[in-house]
């Protein structure tokens, strides 16, 4: 409360009306994109996976929206999707709790919402979650060539995040 508090003194003096009106925005959408995300209350894994990327990137897109160059907001959007991807499927890997794959799980698997997931139905999620991690790499391929005065910093940033390796599937598989 403390933190958001000072965070809206901090909106309230500066005199950058239009910056402040696509904050509040991008906060709008944030926060109303985790609802949908949180309560599963997406009904189609596309829909889902663009829930996840507005929650990562909708202030960043309302700010560059002020600058008008849409290549930013794709390059940007994309970028920080996918590092979201990346860290949900680590986590799903290791076994540890994974909002988008417990909503994918939801969408994907209705019928096994309290079971254990079989190898076959781990594969399924993966899979989904490969398929966009894959996409959005071609993304920001097509979107960072659209950006000449990309700075070097951020170019190493980029070329980290789509080059990290995604992990692999086969985790599941039982030695025996």
């Amino acid at each position: 409360v403390y933190y958001s508090g000072l965070y809206y003194k901090i909106l309230a003096e500066l005199e950058d009306i239009p910056l402040i009106k696509s904050l509040a925005t991008g906060i709008k959408e944030v926060n109303e994109n985790k609802i949908s995300v949180y309560q599963t209350a997406v009904e189609a894994v596309d829909i889902l996976m663009e829930s996840v990327k507005k929650i990562e990137s909708s202030l960043f897109e309302k700010v560059i929206d002020l600058i008008e160059d849409p290549n930013w907001n794709e390059f940007a959007s994309n970028l920080l999707f996918r590092k979201r991807l990346l860290m949900e499927k680590m986590r799903f890997l290791k076994g540890e709790t994974s909002i988008v794959f417990e909503a994918l799980k939801k969408l994907l698997l209705p019928k096994n919402q309290n079971t254990e997931l079989c190898e076959e139905q781990q594969h399924l999620l993966i899979h989904t979650c490969d398929r966009y991690l894959n996409s959005s790499k071609q993304l920001i391929d097509k979107y960072m060539s659209k950006l000449p005065n990309l700075n070097e910093p951020m170019k190493q940033r980029a070329y980290a995040i789509i080059s990290q390796h995604q992990p692999a599937e086969n985790i599941f598989v039982e030695e025996g």
